[in-house]
């Protein structure tokens, strides 16, 4: 089982990896106006992503909470998926028309290969999230007492 404080060490690292990926993207739309529309909703996955490792990394510190086994290799595969994403941006963000040109013919795809790919990993993490939380709803002294006194009652 992976160690919930290593978790959140890389869930946080993510998140701030994804700001700086988030200004890349930000000026790469300045520079290539082409990619204006496929760069917003890359920034609006990246922000979706980053509010779901904020959220992994401050319940990781929840008494109960079973990590899946998973999580450590989706935060990996994120954590490359973002850095496949900033090679494209400098790849892409040149001054040379013929980069840009470049980027209108065959780059548009790949972004979009990669913002599927974000939104696939924030939709693994909300999954995990709400693993977590159940087995922290169903470890819970509270939940337990209030089972037992609920078989009590009259």
């Amino acid at each position: 089982m992976a160690d919930p404080f290593s978790i959140a060490a890389t869930a946080t690292g993510l998140a701030v990896t994804i700001v700086k990926v988030s200004k890349d993207v930000e000026h790469f739309m300045r520079q290539v106006r082409e990619a204006r529309r496929e760069m917003d909703a890359v920034c609006r996955e990246l922000g979706s992503l980053r509010s779901a490792l904020e959220m992994l990394a401050g319940d990781m510190d929840a008494p109960g909470v079973a990590v899946p086994q998973t999580l450590e290799d989706i935060l990996s595969n994120c954590e490359e998926v973002l850095g496949q994403l900033e090679s494209c941006l400098k790849k892409y963000n040149s001054e040379r028309l013929n980069t840009r040109v470049k980027y209108v013919w065959s780059g548009k795809e790949t972004v979009a290969g990669y913002r599927a790919a974000l939104a696939a990993h924030k939709g693994a993490l909300d999954l995990a999230i709400d693993v977590m939380t159940l087995s922290v709803l169903c470890s819970s002294p509270d939940r337990t007492s209030t089972k037992s006194a609920n078989r009590h009652s009259p």
